[in-house]
């Protein structure tokens, strides 16, 4: 849906030998919407589908009418909104931090509803279809301003599904898992946690892009100077991180929650040593009071690895950024 590649024999060929490397979709593969992976996977990986129907990703556009769903996603008190209920079509965002709305043509209403603040606040009233969708739906067409199915599913990270439900072959399928570039797995979370635009300047986000692709052959990635959203990749491009293969998978669950923040595998210091108090690790950290007071610091109590090396919630894990940081001073 978002592409076509039929070039001929030279890209059919070089279709072959990717399939030969790992399993992907094939080029000419379309999606196929949520509720069609769903009809296997809720019997075949059933603690997958658990986890994920209460991510964030599932929850990241939802339907005003879908009325079992809207009762889990629900933040906002749309009682007191500044603006119609009458005019919410959809839900948009899983309501961790904020939540906004759109109308039926797919423009933002001009306030959005801060959850921990439990208050309305201005937001710019703009045209969703245009900047935002593409990473809140799944097989999003943005010429004809439509979706396959509502929520990042399934075939956002593992591709267009239309020859694996043919098949029922796993050749027809990506599993992420499979792909030996760390980088190019990375790319798959960075279609949507990216700052810049497509190559063809029409949309922020990569629509000629599917998941197994270079990310960097469809997208331009801004260059980024200080906190913002969708910025992860732009970051941890430019880390210690990213040049000796860690990546997003390396520290989150992509299926969902985990009973960590943000899908994380293990809570953040334990995470963190996990990998910096092993001895061949050139930091070799023994633990978090050790390092603090190596470095001078007294943090406060809930004070993590994130708090000095990730200012933010930036991805750039730098000596530099600690430095920067207050925490502790």
């Amino acid at each position: 849906m978002r592409r076509g590649r039929t070039l001929g024999w030279t890209v059919a060929a070089l279709a072959g030998f990717a399939v030969a490397a790992h399993a992907i979709a094939p080029p000419d593969a379309t999606y196929r919407g949520q509720k069609m992976c769903m009809m296997c996977h809720k019997t075949k990986t059933p603690e997958i589908v658990a986890k994920y129907v209460k991510s964030p990703m599932a929850m990241a556009m939802t339907d005003i009418t879908d009325a079992d769903k809207v009762a889990d996603v629900l933040k906002a008190d749309l009682a007191s909104a500044p603006f119609g209920k009458d005019k919410v079509a959809y839900i948009f965002a899983s309501g961790r931090h904020q939540q906004a709305f759109l109308d039926k043509d797919l423009m933002v209403l001009p306030q959005k509803w801060l959850v921990a603040e439990k208050k309305w606040v201005d937001t710019p009233a703009v045209d969703a279809g245009k900047l935002c969708v593409g990473c809140h739906t799944t097989g999003y067409n943005h010429t004809d301003r439509k979706w396959k199915s509502l929520g990042v599913g399934c075939e956002d990270c593992h591709g267009p599904g239309s020859a694996h439900v043919r098949s029922m072959k796993k050749d027809d399928i990506l599993d992420p898992g499979d792909l030996k570039d760390a980088h190019v797995r990375a790319y798959i979370c960075g279609q949507c946690h990216s700052k810049g635009m497509s190559k063809d300047g029409a949309t922020p986000w990569p629509h000629d892009f599917r998941p197994g692709d270079d990310l960097t052959a469809a997208f331009n990635h801004d260059t980024v100077n200080g906190p913002g959203q969708n910025q992860q990749l732009n970051d941890l491009m430019g880390s210690e991180h990213w040049k000796n293969n860690v990546v997003c998978e390396t520290c989150h669950d992509p299926h969902g929650d985990t009973g960590n923040p943000d899908q994380l595998l293990k809570p953040v210091i334990e995470l963190c040593l996990s990998c910096h108090s092993k001895p061949d690790n050139k930091s070799n950290v023994v633990d978090m009071a050790t390092h603090m007071a190596k470095v001078g610091r007294k943090p406060p109590a809930d004070a993590t690895c994130a708090s000095c090396h990730m200012p933010g919630g930036r991805h750039l894990f730098s000596k530099e950024a600690a430095k920067a940081s207050d925490v502790g001073k």
